[in-house]
């Protein structure tokens, strides 16, 4: 069911002087106003007035800043029952009472232009803590869901709990799909490391055993290439042998 909000649409009947009044209304509402088949006249003048007339509890126009709109052949405007007279008018009553107001439409440019009717007038309790009605309650829930949205942890211990498979751009895998991913990824990356250790451990000693071998073997020599090294002698044959080494690790 949807929310309708508070209307009050005035039918004269001029030449009978009588008012038809449809919408139920309440003390301290804004209620929209419409009279019906004066959009020609907007000096109307709508009243709520107490049943001797001494009191006019609300009216609109009201303030210089009030203005009719007109709406096809009817005039709209918002009618403040939020005054400060009919509030008084309704302390001490309880939630059931109603007051009957006297209404009246009057044109300030005819003469001859005038209805009355009345129209029963509804209670809105006031919370004694509250200066608008049920404000403290719907204040409290507001705040009861800004403490839930400060608090949410998303660490699943708390309410409400929502499936991050149901966010949006989540891509196509899913978290366990991750984990194993970056799981392979770490063992060849362990695998990688421990190679990488292993022939840098080979490179080292292979210098080093260069590095041993009989300078003066090779201080006159003039070789090409590795397989051109004479293998005659201890010293040649271990200096070709480490540097095939060393190839064979450049090229794994």
């Amino acid at each position: 069911m949807s929310i309708t909000l508070s209307y009050l649409t005035v039918t004269p009947t001029w030449d009978r002087k009588t008012l038809t009044l449809a919408g139920d209304v309440a003390v301290r509402e804004a209620v929209a106003l419409t009279i019906v088949g004066c959009a020609t006249d907007t000096s109307v003048v709508f009243k709520m007035s107490s049943e001797d007339g001494r009191v006019d509890y609300a009216k609109f126009p009201n303030e210089d800043t009030d203005a009719w709109t007109p709406s096809g052949s009817d005039l709209t405007g918002t009618l403040s029952l939020n005054t400060d007279l009919l509030v008084a008018a309704f302390a001490g009553l309880g939630p059931m009472d109603t007051i009957t107001l006297v209404c009246t439409v009057a044109s300030r440019t005819s003469s001859n232009l005038f209805a009355i009717g009345q129209k029963a007038v509804k209670n809105w309790m006031e919370d004694a803590d509250d200066p608008v009605p049920y404000s403290t309650p719907l204040a409290d829930a507001i705040d009861d869901l800004t403490t839930d949205f400060e608090e949410h942890t998303h660490d699943g211990t708390d309410a409400p709990k929502v499936s991050h498979a149901n966010l949006t751009n989540i891509g196509s895998n899913t978290h366990e799909q991750i984990d194993l991913a970056l799981a392979g990824l770490t063992a060849t990356d362990i695998t990688h490391t421990s190679g990488i250790a292993t022939n840098a451990l080979n490179i080292a000693a292979n210098a080093q055993a260069i590095a041993d071998l009989d300078a003066a073997t090779l201080q006159n020599s003039d070789f090409a290439t590795v397989d051109a090294l004479p293998t005659g002698t201890t010293t040649t044959k271990a200096l070709r042998e480490k540097l095939n080494e060393i190839l064979a690790i450049l090229k794994g």
